[in-house]
């Protein structure tokens, strides 16, 4: 009986399990979010903002906690400031940003649960910079797919049909024809 006195299974925590935004087949990464982001970043820099412009921008401030908490701690060796133009900063902005001009606090409030969404979203783009591209790739060859298949079976089809409507002799069928053949003209 002792031993059945505490079970630590009882005690698991799960953590909870948040819909990601960009895992649909039609979605993407929050760009707009990033973008958002370093303007925020950069104009906090000359004189605070409302609170009104953080409603869009989860890589961009993904980004931000990252410099600000986990750089501490953790390094993005594969992640050049050149992979940044495009997807959420512009060319200024990075260069901003590669010469550590950086804000310290941003005048929006943010709750725990939206930065460790920003976090995970800037985290996940950080690992696959080429998502969207891929994606659309893989939706165009879909799409092209769904037209080319329907077109080479029916070509199958069509091209085939002469062959399937052959008659096609067997080895043996031709063995016996032969054999009657020469049996017809040795009775002669």
């Amino acid at each position: 009986m002792l031993h059945q006195s505490v079970k630590a299974s009882d005690l698991e925590l799960h953590p909870p399990s948040y819909p990601c935004t960009h895992s649909g087949m039609l979605s993407s990464l929050d760009h707009a979010r990033l973008i958002h982001l370093l303007y925020v970043i950069i104009t906090h820099v000359r004189g605070c903002l409302n609170g009104s412009l953080r409603n869009t921008l989860s890589i961009r401030l993904g980004y931000q906690v990252y410099k600000q908490v986990c750089s501490a701690c953790h390094s993005m060796e594969y992640l050049a400031f050149r992979n940044l133009v495009g997807v959420s900063h512009t060319e200024a902005e990075v260069k901003v940003h590669a010469e550590e001009v950086r804000a310290t606090d941003l005048c929006t409030s943010a709750t725990m649960s939206q930065v460790a969404k920003d976090v995970c979203t800037f985290l996940r783009w950080t690992t696959e910079p080429e998502h969207d591209q891929r994606k659309r790739m893989g939706l165009k060859l879909l799409m092209w797919s769904a037209i080319l298949v329907p077109l080479v079976y029916y070509m199958k089809r069509h091209r085939c049909s002469v062959l399937k409507s052959r008659k096609i002799d067997s080895i043996q069928t031709t063995k016996i024809r032969q054999h009657n053949f020469i049996h017809c003209f040795q009775s002669l």
